[in-house]
């Protein structure tokens, strides 16, 4: 053809075309381009299975033809068909994972080599899975038919699918399977108290309810709930508390002071057994904790009630004089706390007693005075240490006070006396003559040595006492009356208006001998003295031997019917020394 080419002919090329013979309605031909296709679906069991053609093409000036045969392969288009004629099954609950239930197992219709490709699915559920291979259904969780979704539908329904791949497409059936959970009586009882925690005081009475048991079966079946309120265990109880049906009840005295029930320690564990009414091995139970709680049933009781110290003034600030003491009979013990109700006072102040609130000890704030108070008379009050209801009770403390030579000398001219004082007299032994120049010192100062007797050794208090002296002038005194000197017993006249007096008679009464008592006065003249004291100018020895025999309680003045006389008058001045 080249050859042809290049000698220089022209080559046409025709149109080619496909023809298939004889037609059949089941396939058609492209006459262009040859392609054979199926224009219905086959049935192998019902259509012929082998069809006989012959396509011949041309194109144009020649023909050529050739045989077609076309089979048909059998395919297996069925459905995969179930063989399991039960589709419902019941179990109990509780089974455990893994237990089977059923096992499921489809086929291929009229060609059992599909029948080991058929794989297996279940719809979703909480409970039920399913061996792809072999069909086998299984227990994937717990089945709890007393508590929810189980408790309100029983009933589990679940879908099972079979399927298997063709050369074609895949082909699949399904299978609707129920499993029906029962109730099993597996549920012991639940139990609790109204009121778990109970405080009891120590008083209440025996038959008093404590507490109340309700207790619960969780399983559906109504003959599954029964039960029975068999035990009451307690540590220690000793029969304290019983139990009647449902109830707990108070079987004895709760007393915190009774040494049976201090053992235990007065809280208690109780523990009540509820058992199945229809399996023993089911045991609920309940526990109840009862703390037994003290009351304030008795007083603090001082023993004794009375009590009586005596100290001296003497004794300082800090002195323990001694001490109160109470006990309380109730349980368990709680601080005791004393106080002073009324106090011992003395010297202005409100109290010279302290009293220690826990240890009921008294002790002196400052020294006591036994020229102010004798006696101190305490009234001590003890409560307990109840906050709510606190009980007391009191005593009475009698402290006497001793006296002791504690007080300091006094000399107190101004105030004439000092307490407990012993008072001496200054008085004056001789009169004084100004009139004839004889006396001419209108002052004196006399100084005043004061020993104390009751004292072991002496304390020297030393004071000063100022004597003044004033002249009267009496002219033509007149005596109107007449009396008896005290302590000489002599006559005297006097005057009622002046008192100016003079002796009566002449009696020379002489001048009794000084004697120092035990607790006395020494009085000595800053004047100095001598052992006899010489006449004054003007006086003759007789006349100073005369003033000294007058008596020292009296003074004697001069007197004249027709001249001048002068009166000394001084005033006496007392010591006073406290001892």
């Amino acid at each position: 053809m080249l050859d042809d080419l290049v000698s220089g002919e022209v080559l046409t090329i025709n149109a080619i075309k496909f023809t298939l013979t004889p037609l059949n309605s089941a396939f058609s031909i492209d006459h262009s381009k040859g392609f054979v296709f199926t224009i219905k679906e086959f049935d192998y069991l019902t259509n012929p299975r082998r069809y006989s053609f012959n396509i011949s093409v041309n194109d144009g000036n020649n023909t050529l033809s050739k045989p077609l045969f076309i089979n048909i392969v059998n395919l297996n288009d069925d459905k995969p068909h179930f063989l399991n004629p039960i589709t419902s099954f019941t179990v109990p609950e509780e089974l455990s994972p893994c237990h089977i239930i059923a096992n499921i197992t489809a086929v291929v219709p009229n060609d059992p080599l599909y029948s080991g490709f058929i794989f297996y699915t279940i719809s979703a559920n909480n409970y039920l899975t399913i061996h792809k291979y072999t069909g086998l259904i299984t227990i994937a969780n717990r089945m709890d038919r007393d508590s929810a979704p189980l408790r309100d539908d029983l009933t589990i329904t679940v879908t099972v699918m079979a399927s298997f791949s063709t050369p074609g497409p895949p082909l699949s059936n399904s299978i609707s399977l129920t499993v029906t959970v029962n109730d099993i009586n597996d549920n012991p009882s639940i139990c609790f108290a109204d009121n778990q925690r109970r405080e009891v005081p120590e008083t209440e009475v025996k038959g008093a309810l404590i507490a109340t048991i309700t207790c619960t079966d969780n399983d559906v079946v109504p003959s599954f709930t029964q039960f029975l309120f068999t035990e009451l265990y307690c540590l220690g109880c000793n029969q304290l508390f019983v139990l009647k049906s449902n109830q707990i009840i108070l079987n004895s005295s709760l007393d915190f002071e009774d040494p049976g029930n201090f053992y235990a320690g007065n809280e208690y564990s109780l523990l009540i057994i509820v058992q199945d009414g229809n399996d023993t091995n089911l045991k609920g139970d309940a526990v109840v904790y009862v703390t037994v709680s003290p009351v304030n049933e008795f007083p603090p009781i001082f023993n004794p009630v009375f009590y009586s110290y005596t100290i001296s003034e003497l004794l300082g600030s800090g002195t323990i004089i001694g001490s109160v003491n109470a006990t309380d009979k109730d349980l368990p013990p709680t601080p005791l706390l004393y106080s002073m109700v009324s106090v011992g006072s003395s010297g202005g102040l409100r109290s010279i007693f302290h009293l220690d609130p826990k240890q009921g000890q008294i002790s002196l704030l400052t020294r006591p005075d036994y020229e102010d108070t004798h006696t101190h008379t305490l009234i001590i009050r003890v409560v307990d240490g109840d906050l709510i209801r606190p009980r007391s009770a009191t005593a009475t403390v009698i402290i006497n006070i001793t006296e002791a030579n504690d007080e300091p000398l006094c000399v107190d001219p101004i105030r004439q006396t000092c307490a407990g004082s012993n008072v001496s007299r200054l008085i004056l032994r001789e009169p004084f003559d100004y009139s004839s120049g004889l006396d001419t010192q209108w002052s004196y100062t006399l100084t005043a040595l004061i020993s104390d007797a009751n004292l072991g050794s002496a304390r020297i208090q030393t004071g000063t006492v100022i004597t003044t002296t004033t002249e009267v002038t009496n002219i033509n005194t007149v005596f109107d009356g007449e009396g008896v000197d005290p302590v000489s017993k002599r006559v005297y006249e006097y005057n009622s208006k002046s008192g100016a007096r003079s002796w009566k008679d002449a009696i020379i009464v002489s001048e009794p001998a000084l004697i120092q008592p035990e607790s006395s006065t020494l009085v000595i003249s800053d004047r100095p003295a001598n052992a006899e004291s010489p006449p004054r100018s003007g006086q003759s020895k007789s006349s100073a031997h005369a003033r000294s025999d007058q008596s020292p309680a009296s003074i004697q003045p001069h007197s004249g019917s027709d001249q001048s006389n002068v009166e000394r008058v001084v005033r006496h001045q007392s010591f006073n020394t406290d001892t």
